[in-house]
């Protein structure tokens, strides 16, 4: 069995935000934690992260993956709007 850093919502973050009260009904980090923290099945991992007795807590591949989908989120809507207010040399200069 693998065993996982335990993941606290309610928590203070560097940033002074409280996650339990950014995880709101109907916003999106609301849907990538309900999708992926609770309906996505990750116990692939679980064979690879398994430290039962010794070793470091792995962090929770959940939470590894809602911080992937968060930033392709984020660079989906922003990249777009850097290519429209930069032009295309801006867009050809990051790649």
């Amino acid at each position: 069995m693998a065993r996982y850093k335990h993941v606290n919502h309610d928590q203070m973050a560097m940033v002074p935000v409280l996650l339990e009260e950014q995880l709101l009904p109907g916003t999106l980090e609301y849907a990538i934690d309900h999708i992926f923290g609770e309906r996505l099945d990750l116990k692939i991992f679980d064979a690879r992260y398994c430290k039962d007795e010794t070793g470091r807590k792995a962090i929770d591949p959940k939470v590894l993956v809602k911080i992937n989908i968060q930033w392709r989120l984020y660079c989906l809507v922003h990249n777009p709007e850097k290519i429209f207010t930069f032009g295309k040399t801006y867009a050809e200069a990051r790649a």
